[in-house]
């Protein structure tokens, strides 16, 4: 019965002495690092020309920092600046065409239409005239029937032209007919939507970066042949 003492008394101690350290202890080490972890998320593309052709311009290297929309490389468009040339020089005729069909007949066009009407009606007059008189001969014997015959089929020469130029003063009084009209506006449109093509494929010869970034690595070099399936960057 006199051990029991014996044996608590270290253990009070112990524990005293744990609180006491615990509640004057010294300030946290102010050197203690603070640790996060986590995952940096790294994109990478490969650049290709959306066009076929031979590259005749790199404009940066490996290493080399880029922002968005800048301009990387360039295809030879010689051909396809020559074509777009021709579509637009095409394109500004058939407005010009457009514009007179839509503006109808000039005043001067008719005038010259009218002019050759006035004139292939002198012309019948003249012819009628002669052929009368040649009647006259032939049934006095004094002039051969061949020659009233030419006089004849020259009459209706004669007459077949001022039909003709009736009807091209008519036409010229009525101007284009609103079928030939739709028709060139038609071709005009075609015409530009081959030029608006031209100007698409010649877009395509520029190689843009799609986004900030650094070159990794640069795939081909000037003079290679380009195409969508072949990367440049």
């Amino acid at each position: 019965m006199n051990r029991k003492p014996l044996v608590l008394i270290p253990l009070a101690a112990l524990l005293a002495g744990g609180a006491y350290l615990w509640q004057h202890r010294g300030p946290a080490d102010e050197a203690t690092t603070l640790t996060l972890q986590g995952n940096i998320d790294i994109r990478q593309v490969e650049l290709a020309f959306n066009g076929n052709g031979r590259i005749a311009r790199l404009e940066v290297r490996e290493g080399q920092k880029v922002e968005a929309g800048q301009q990387l490389g360039q295809l030879d468009a010689t051909r396809l600046q020559l074509q777009l040339a021709q579509a637009e020089a095409q394109v500004a005729a058939q407005q010009q065409t457009l514009a007179r069909y839509q503006a109808g007949s000039r005043p001067e066009e008719i005038r010259q239409a009218q002019a050759l009407r006035d004139a292939a009606q002198a012309s019948v007059a003249d012819v009628e005239q002669l052929l009368q008189r040649q009647q006259h001969l032939v049934e006095q014997q004094f002039l051969p029937q061949q020659q009233l015959d030419s006089t004849r089929f020259a009459l209706d020469k004669a007459r077949a032209q001022l039909r003709a130029s009736e009807e091209s003063l008519r036409l010229a009084r009525l101007g284009p007919r609103r079928e030939d009209t739709a028709a060139v506006r038609a071709s005009l449109g075609a015409l530009e939507a081959a030029a608006a093509s031209l100007r698409h494929e010649l877009a395509e010869t520029r190689l843009l970066a799609p986004s900030a970034g650094i070159i990794q690595n640069r795939i081909l070099e000037v003079g290679d042949m380009a195409s969508p399936a072949k990367p440049v960057y």
